[in-house]
């Protein structure tokens, strides 16, 4: 147990390594282009992206996960998945590029056929990296994990911002994402060590169809509920507003899913390893908690606080009606930092067929909610996600927490710390913002407020928190 928490806590140390890494880069190249690029430019790729990412859930058929969940993986199985996820890459690259006309007619957007044929070319690279970054995983090296990423990432975003300044539109995002996904894949292979044999068993693949099969419905309808609002606006309300909604989504959820992802990639190897002792997996899924709450509720109440100065100083004020956007939508990020971690639960436990169904109900309510707030424009449509998010958060969370024995009641101990901390904090900002605006301008006053923030939490931490703050202090030396 010692040795699994010592790589856990590597793990958490590399994690928030690359997180820092690529919040920073994100936030530099973000600023850059929404200065060089239109808000339609986002609009159209955000439509792109839906099409995208939808395909993207058939990319590895859940066997991503079966590899890191997998008791003992041969090379004749793994070979059988790497060719298996090729195929699916070029089925989906195919099959989106013949839908691009269709997609173009439900949006009334032309370009976006275009976009979504060049796009296409993802799908095939992608599924060349599963079973090396899955291995990566299972093995918790991390550290390799993050040089792929934060390596890709740079390459990324310099293609991006060279071809905003060479004015490419929207094709500045689009030479990004190939750009990307083309550096994580030669990095990918070059830290991982693995190389494919030429056989595909099927035997070896029809073994784990029950796992990956309810995983991937799973992912298929949580697609649909998280995407619908998307979908949605970008019918009904054009690119403009699918502009701003996705930029909302960029500056917080997208960091959320971010970091929840790099936490949860951690979580479910260590998870995996402890899935029989359900003593111990509880402890371990309640100390994940508050990691995560303590990291993610600071930066979603501070995000509230500095809302409206913040857009116009890092965004520009052509980006102001992404302001109220932000308000609405950093309590959602707040919420979903903590339910989005019983995925790990389900998938360690091997509980996907659960997952799945409860999956299934839950996934309704938000497809209706978002299509009442579009009477409201893309605001009532923010809204409405925050009031069914709020409303299935406990039903989530029952469902998954009684797989490992744990009373949900219990999930609330390592949350309501962190949750007060950051509210003191956020108060704060709240109160001195104005002043210190005035005083130092907004450039400088943001970084100033930044400060201050970081500073207050840490106080208020230590003081009301102090366990927890202990907690992460011995977990980045490795104290543990």
């Amino acid at each position: 147990m010692a040795t699994l928490t010592s790589r856990a806590a590597r793990g958490v140390r590399w994690s928030a390594v690359s997180q820092v890494a690529l919040q920073t880069m994100q936030v530099g190249s973000l600023a850059i282009l929404a200065r060089l690029l239109t808000v339609a430019d986002y609009g159209v790729m955000g439509m792109a992206v839906l099409v995208t990412g939808f395909a993207g859930i058939f990319r590895d058929l859940g066997t991503s996960a079966v590899v890191v969940h997998h008791r003992d993986p041969q090379p004749r199985f793994l070979s059988s998945v790497f060719w298996l996820n090729v195929s699916v890459g070029i089925v989906a690259a195919v099959t989106v590029a013949l839908v691009a006309p269709w997609a173009a007619a439900y949006f009334r957007e032309p370009s976006v056929g275009l976009v979504l044929r060049v796009l296409a070319l993802n799908f095939p690279i992608a599924g060349i990296c599963v079973v090396n970054q899955s291995l990566l995983q299972r093995h918790m090296r991390f550290g390799a994990l993050a040089v792929a990423e934060v390596g890709a990432a740079a390459v990324g975003y310099l293609v991006g911002v060279t071809a905003a300044l060479l004015h490419q539109g929207v094709w500045s995002l689009v030479y990004q994402s190939l750009a990307m996904n083309l550096a994580t894949m030669v990095l990918l292979f070059a830290q991982s060590g693995f190389r494919p044999k030429f056989v595909m068993d099927l035997d070896e693949l029809r073994s784990v169809r029950g796992y990956t099969g309810n995983l991937t419905g799973f992912m298929l309808v949580n697609y649909f509920a998280r995407n619908a609002d998307n979908l949605l606006v970008g019918r009904y309300l054009g690119d403009v507003s699918l502009g701003h909604y996705t930029m909302a989504y960029k500056v917080l959820l997208y960091p959320l899913r971010t970091i929840t992802g790099l936490v949860g990639r951690v979580l479910f190897p260590a998870f995996s390893a402890i899935k029989d002792d359900h003593s111990a997996f509880r402890v371990a899924y309640l100390r994940a908690v508050g990691l995560i709450s303590f990291l993610t509720f600071p930066l979603f109440l501070g995000v509230m606080a500095l809302a409206v100065p913040a857009v116009n100083v890092v965004l520009s004020p052509k980006w102001q009606p992404v302001a109220p956007l932000i308000l609405v939508l950093a309590p959602v990020g707040l919420v979903q930092s903590v339910v989005s971690s019983v995925g790990s639960i389900y998938t360690a436990t091997g509980k996907t067929a659960v997952m799945f169904r409860v999956g299934l109900v839950s996934e309704i309510l938000p497809v209706l909610g978002f299509a009442v707030g579009l009477h409201w424009g893309v605001l009532g449509v923010a809204v409405a996600y925050f009031v069914v998010e709020v409303s299935l958060s406990p039903f989530n969370l029952f469902f998954a927490v009684r797989q490992i024995e744990l009373p949900l009641p219990h999930v609330l101990r390592p949350v309501w710390r962190p949750f007060l901390c950051a509210v003191g904090m956020a108060l704060v900002l709240h109160v001195v913002s104005a002043r210190v605006l005035t005083a130092l301008g907004k450039g400088l006053g943001i970084g100033a407020l930044a400060l201050c923030g970081a500073l207050v939490y840490a106080g208020l931490s230590w003081w009301v928190n102090r366990k927890q703050a202990k907690d992460l202090i011995l977990m980045a030396c490795a104290r543990v």
